[in-house]
């Protein structure tokens, strides 16, 4: 009788352990994919600002090509007074 109570006392812990175990890797699971969602929003917006720099670099490039009197100074700026 009292063997039969142990076990079934031990196969409920064990079922409670299992659960526990489970809920917790649903829950580390969401928490994975929603740091993988603002990952991938902070990706997508440092490809845009990396997109918008390149461009402006580019047209002033091609500004620079296109009227070679503007030119940066090779020695840092101009000091007056």
């Amino acid at each position: 009788m009292y063997v039969i109570l142990a076990l079934v006392v031990l196969l409920a812990a064990a079922l409670f352990f299992l659960g526990a175990r489970a809920l917790m890797a649903v829950q580390e699971g969401r928490r994975r994919r929603a740091m993988a969602d603002r990952l991938a929003a902070v990706v997508v917006q440092a490809k845009e600002t990396h997109r918008q720099r390149t461009e402006v670099a580019e047209s002033g490039a091609a500004l620079t090509a296109l009227l070679p009197a503007i030119q940066q100074a090779k020695e840092g700026p101009r000091r007056v007074a």
